[in-house]
């Protein structure tokens, strides 16, 4: 799945470059073990920008399928909700823009087993925006009911709550790359041409 998103990727950049996006990304996994919470993955958070793309296409496809896969080794209890809060919480200062939209696009085929309900993480990463409706969250998961056995726990609905919560959307992780991800990233272009409401009206 890791090499799947990677080797598709251009799919979900094609809008970025087709509208001349300004946009940084970064990666980070679902392992929040020791120290590991939050942690920016492989120095992504300098190569993945607008920048490089423009400097040299070939270079950032490459360092973004190469940061994907993170591989399989880290804790059994996979906690993406806890990893998005955790990574906000540390980059907000000198990562996070004001009037940019916050895009998290979760990629996991487990449940998440953060200790907080989607909506009080919610709440803390949109302590870091004037407007939360800036804040919107996509996930790619393994859409079957929940269920548990040991440290496997499958499922995908609280992945799907902070979608619902921000207006994001939800696809299998069982569907073809490509079109999920060309989906996923023209829905996420397409922000730059909406304004927000801080309120509802």
């Amino acid at each position: 799945e890791q090499k799947a998103l990677g080797d598709n990727f251009e799919a979900f950049i094609k809008e970025f470059v087709e509208k001349d996006i300004d946009f940084q990304m970064a990666v980070t996994t679902t392992d929040t073990s020791r120290n590991n919470a939050g942690k920016e993955y492989k120095d992504s958070i300098k190569k993945l920008t607008s920048e490089k793309l423009k400097a040299n296409k070939n270079r950032f496809m490459k360092d973004f399928a190469e940061m994907v896969k993170v591989g399989t080794r880290g804790s059994g209890y996979e906690k993406g909700i806890k990893a998005s809060e955790v990574f906000t919480n540390r980059f907000q200062n000198k990562w996070l823009r004001d009037d940019a939209y916050y895009a998290i696009v979760y990629v996991s085929d487990e449940e998440d087993q953060s200790e907080k309900d989607p909506e009080d993480h919610l709440k803390q990463i949109a302590k870091w925006k004037d407007n939360a409706g800036l804040i919107k969250a996509y996930s790619i998961v393994d859409m079957v009911p929940s269920s548990k056995r040991g440290a496997i726990t499958r499922g995908y609905e609280r992945y799907n709550s902070m979608s619902v919560l921000t207006g994001g959307s939800v696809a299998s992780i069982k569907s073809d790359f490509y079109d999920t991800l060309l989906q996923m990233g023209e829905e996420i272009s397409e922000l730059t041409e909406r304004f927000p409401l801080s309120e509802t009206p």
